[in-house]
């Protein structure tokens, strides 16, 4: 872990510009922000059975074109953790002993149940090395909609752990940005007007 907060904050500020023009592609780099203390106020709020509106996981949307995505998943940040890399979730030779992965994929899936959200992700940069996108396996499956269908062959790993009810794939942050948002909006549209039915 990074001994410096403000490196930190620095990431997650340049990653919700980076994610802001993706979703507008190109047009606008303010339509997420980094939530409130990175989601700690919702967190605390949520102990007390009190809901806080858009500002659970590290991601907030600060403009009505983000909501969508939102809505879709919660997106938590981990910046620095050199020494914590995904495979620590197969190759510890101590399962007892609870990882770093297993406490922000249960914190992700705290923030997606206490949001409403459908899903969550988490995006991991180790210094000097390729961001890491983590999702379930069945979100990415929704994600590949927006990918182009000849790039099939993008470095990937899937890890499934029954114990831990995990199944979930990794993948570059670099090919999280290939994906078209256009074709997800059009895909959530329909979504959003199931849930209103329901």
């Amino acid at each position: 872990m990074s001994k410096n907060p403000g490196k930190g904050s620095a990431y997650e500020r340049r990653f919700c510009k980076d994610l802001s023009l993706w979703w507008s592609n190109d047009h606008r780099d303010d339509i997420f922000w980094r939530s409130q203390t990175s989601g700690g106020r919702a967190t605390q709020r949520a102990k007390s059975n009190q809901t806080t509106h858009g500002q659970y996981g590290d991601v907030a949307s600060t403009h009505p074109r983000g909501d969508s995505l939102l809505k879709f998943m919660t997106i938590e940040l981990k910046n620095g953790y050199q020494k914590n890399p995904f495979c620590e979730l197969i190759d510890f030779p101590n399962w007892n002993v609870d990882l770093m992965w297993e406490k922000w994929i249960a914190q992700a899936r705290r923030s997606k149940e206490q949001s409403g959200s459908e899903s969550w992700m988490i995006v991991h940069q180790r210094t000097g090395r390729h961001g890491v996108v983590c999702a379930p396996q069945e979100t990415f499956t929704i994600l590949q909609v927006g990918m182009d269908r000849l790039r099939c062959d993008f470095p990937h790993a899937i890890i499934k752990r029954d114990d831990l009810g995990l199944h979930v794939i990794f993948f570059r942050l670099q090919d999280f940005w290939l994906i078209d948002p256009k074709k997800l909006r059009e895909l959530m549209e329909p979504r959003k007007v199931r849930k209103k039915k329901r």
